[in-house]
This record gives C-alpha cells, structure tokens and sequence, in this order.
C-alpha cells in the first residue's frame, strides 16, 4: 500500500475506532477514499456485504444513502453490495441515483469511445442479470451511454481519429 493509502487508513482507522457505525454515516466520504493499491478502492471491501445490508436495515433513514453514495459499482458481474442494493432498494431513488452518479465515473486512457464501449460491454452483463430490478438499472442506463457513444464516435470521426 502506498504511503498515501497508508495515511488515509490510519485516519479511517482512528475514526472507525470506537464503532465503524457512526463512521460510516459521518464521515461517508471516508468510505471510498483509502488508495488501496490493488483493485478494491473501497472501505466497504472489508466488510461481509451482508453485514452491511443488516446494518442498513437496522436504520434504514440514516444509513441507505451514505452506503449506496460509496458504494462501488463500475465492474462486471456487478459487485455483491452495489447488486443487494439496488434488489433490496432499487425502488428508491437515493439509491439508484447514488449507484448510476458512481457508474462512469474514474479514469480512463485512449478515444473515450473505447470508455463508452467498455461501460455499454459492463450495462450488457448486468441486463444478464437474474434480478428484474438490476435489469431494469442497466437498462435505464444505457439509453444514456449508447447516445453519448454514439456522440462521442461522431467527435472523433470529425476530427479524424
């Protein structure tokens, strides 16, 4: 881990050390922000997802957003949390709101057509997907990302990409 994510961790930590509960609600943006090196970048990774989908549940008001705004969602199959989510909760519009804002987001090397392309690849595994209500995420998505693909192709045909 980086020092970085070293430093971010330990102030975590020092938060999340008298119950990570309240750190949780209070300091969400903590959640998402520990600069692992590998590939989970997310606080949430440490935790059984079911634990946390209990944790929701006990407090439903206070701790649904906070966890969904955190959430990671961009990879395919769709995370286990980001998935219980929006089976459990797709309905409200905190969550589905929260989870479409965290999708598309990040970094990205190369034509941004290749980006749409490889969030479109992402949208066509989750309307795969068992559960009406990741189908129907995907689906609402993807009206979106396919226009502004196709958009985006356009920009780079005109300037001769």
């Amino acid at each position: 881990m980086a020092s970085t994510g070293k430093s971010r961790l330990s102030r975590v930590a020092s938060v999340c050390g008298r119950g990570r509960g309240p750190a949780l609600v209070n300091r969400s943006e903590l959640v998402g922000s520990v600069g692992f090196e590998r590939d989970s970048t997310s606080l949430l990774y440490l935790f059984d997802p079911q634990k946390i989908l209990t944790w929701i549940a006990e407090d439903t008001k206070n701790r649904l957003w906070p966890i969904a705004h955190s959430t990671p969602i961009e990879a395919a199959p769709m995370p286990v949390l980001a998935r219980e989510l929006i089976v459990k909760w797709g309905g409200r519009r905190e969550v589905t709101g929260a989870l479409a804002a965290a999708f598309g987001t990040g970094s990205w090397v190369g034509p941004m057509s290749g980006y749409y392309r490889h969030l479109l690849d992402i949208l066509s595994a989750w309307e795969k997907d068992p559960a009406p209500a990741v189908r129907q995420f995907a689906q609402t998505l993807r009206v979106g990302y396919e226009q502004e693909a196709a958009e985006q192709k356009k920009r780079e045909e005109d300037r001769g990409w």
